[in-house]
């Protein structure tokens, strides 16, 4: 299977991406001698590795990965055949959601697993999903079953929704994105619950929610689980 990551207007990389911990370095594997960004890169255990990821993550450049653009949210590689990198959808392509079911009350779980979020997440690797040919080259993460509401242990995926604090942490470039068919201020969710029924998310236009000017990008917690708004998935390679 081959998974390819471009930049936005120049090709980076494209090499196989194997099913395994390496997967990271076999993305950045050299093609002809020439690694991600170009240079050439060398798995020389004695010199000291320099991230040729970084500049990625500092310029909020985006790339392309199975026809999606993505930005690098965080480079968490420590050799070219060793760790991660952190990708974050840059469109509003994947769509809009209601976070649980509730009942007439709006009342409902806000647990993170089983939710019907983070359904439509793991449908995306399924048989028939959009990316079940590159699921391989996606690194399995373990997640926090985070919810005031019949939240316990942890659950694995592969697609996730960043956290509210890794959200307040991006540059206005990476987080500010507003989906039209959101039903509030074009609202995406994040993996944060904090209120009961209701999750954090990310506003996509300034507003004067709760009688509070509000600035597009600025987060809440009080997304009730029936709204319905933005999917941004995340994963690692």
């Amino acid at each position: 299977m081959n998974a390819i990551l471009r930049r936005t207007t120049t090709m980076l990389c494209a090499a196989a991406v194997m099913a395994s911990s390496a997967a990271l370095g076999e993305m950045s594997a050299n093609v002809d001698g020439a690694g991600l960004l170009g240079g050439a890169i060398k798995a020389d255990a004695a010199e000291t590795y320099q991230s040729p990821y970084e500049s990625l993550v500092t310029n909020a450049e985006t790339v392309t990965f199975n026809g999606h653009e993505w930005f690098v949210i965080a480079d968490d590689s420590t050799s070219v055949k060793s760790g991660t990198l952190t990708l974050l959808a840059k469109g509003t392509e994947f769509g809009v959601s209601t976070y649980n079911p509730c009942n007439s009350k709006y009342e409902g779980s806000n647990a993170y697993a089983g939710s019907t979020v983070a359904g439509l997440l793991d449908s995306m690797t399924a048989e028939d999903g959009e990316f079940y040919d590159v699921a391989s080259a996606i690194q399995t993460v373990t997640l926090e079953n985070t919810g005031e509401m019949g939240a316990e242990g942890s659950i694995d995926a592969k697609f996730f929704l960043i956290t509210k604090e890794e959200a307040d942490a991006l540059p206005d470039s990476m987080r500010i994105l507003n989906f039209t068919n959101s039903n509030y201020f074009g609202a995406w969710w994040l993996r944060t619950a904090d209120h009961k029924n209701c999750f954090a998310y990310v506003f996509g236009v300034a507003n004067n929610h709760g009688g509070k000017q509000r600035q597009a990008g600025e987060s809440g917690v009080d997304g009730n689980i029936s709204m319905i708004f933005g999917i941004r998935p995340a994963f690692k390679l």
